[in-house]
């Protein structure tokens, strides 16, 4: 039963529906909104955590490519060396300088030899020894 004193609260709140729905209305997109930036916030966020981790993983292979390129450049440095001091060796015996090829087959001798002591082949450096 509708008594008097509650026909102007009905009156009141359907006049006020409409604003309280256009409230509403836009809390919800507010908050739908805050969800999609927070998606988006989280999403940047582990895209950066990737490309942080992708650099590094290009820093620690650009390192292994100048270990490798220093390590090839060392060792062909190291073949140069021998391929001259070969190449001294065999034109020693022309300038009868027996000394000097001497000395020089104990060069290569010790270029043979690997940095731990231990031999490359042993039966070409007995050769060497019997030259």
């Amino acid at each position: 039963m509708i008594t008097q004193l509650s026909i102007p609260i009905l009156v009141y709140s359907f006049l006020l529906f409409p604003f309280i729905n256009f409230i509403f209305s836009h809390l919800i997109h507010f908050w739908e909104a805050e969800s999609e930036l927070r998606k988006m916030r989280d999403r940047t966020r582990e895209m950066e955590l990737q490309l942080l981790a992708h650099r590094a993983a290009i820093h620690a292979k650009e390192n292994e490519r100048f270990m490798l390129i220093r390590d090839r450049d060392h060792k062909l440095a190291e073949i140069k060396a021998v391929d001259n001091l070969v190449s001294q060796f065999l034109q020693a015996p022309d300038n009868n300088n027996f000394h000097a090829q001497k000395a020089m087959k104990n060069q290569i001798i010790a270029f043979m030899t690997h940095e731990d002591g231990r031999r490359v082949n042993d039966e070409n450096i007995a050769d060497l020894d019997n030259a």
